[in-house]
């Protein structure tokens, strides 16, 4: 994204636009590059994006597995630098009720993929993640758009972070 388009962004009254455009290009990005040349506030829009994003569509356990989940290790710290604490406590809890395998990328072999999985006797089915859930919904619908307000103003003064050279 250059100066300019930054600039666009920043002009539209859109948070949802807004945060949508650059976490297009910071997925675009990991999905070309991998992890590896993200900026942190391209990490951190990813985190807290997915985090939410996963999580209200399926729970802690779709956001786990899914693609979100390789980078899940990263979203405690990334909720905290937009001022998530609470949810970054959730995200925290979550990881620590889990086991950590790592596996090779099968379209990259130079790059170590690292999953959050639920130890072999507990299944989805068992619900593991239904307490952590109940607090991450009862924070989310206390306020629903403080994420969406948090994120909008992390992106708007890190705007290092999602330009580039013009």
């Amino acid at each position: 994204m250059t100066t300019y388009d930054f600039s666009l962004l920043r002009s539209r009254n859109d948070a949802e636009a807004v945060c949508d455009a650059v976490f297009g290009q910071a997925h675009d990005k990991w999905t070309e590059h991998g992890r590896a040349l993200l900026t942190e506030g391209e990490i951190t829009v990813l985190c807290v994006e997915t985090f939410f994003g996963e999580t209200c569509n399926g729970g802690l356990w779709q956001y786990l597995w899914n693609e979100s989940g390789i980078l899940a290790q990263y979203a405690s710290a990334a909720l905290r630098r937009v001022g998530l604490d609470k949810f970054g406590t959730i995200a925290d809890q979550t990881l620590a009720r889990c086991v950590v395998t790592t596996e090779e990328d099968e379209d990259h072999p130079d790059r170590i993929i690292t999953r959050y999985e639920l130890p072999g006797e507990i299944t989805s089915d068992d619900e593991p993640f239904a307490d952590l859930e109940e607090k991450f919904f009862a924070l989310y619908f206390s306020d629903k758009s403080e994420f969406r307000r948090k994120m909008l103003a992390y992106i708007l003064n890190n705007e290092e972070q999602f330009v580039y050279q013009d």
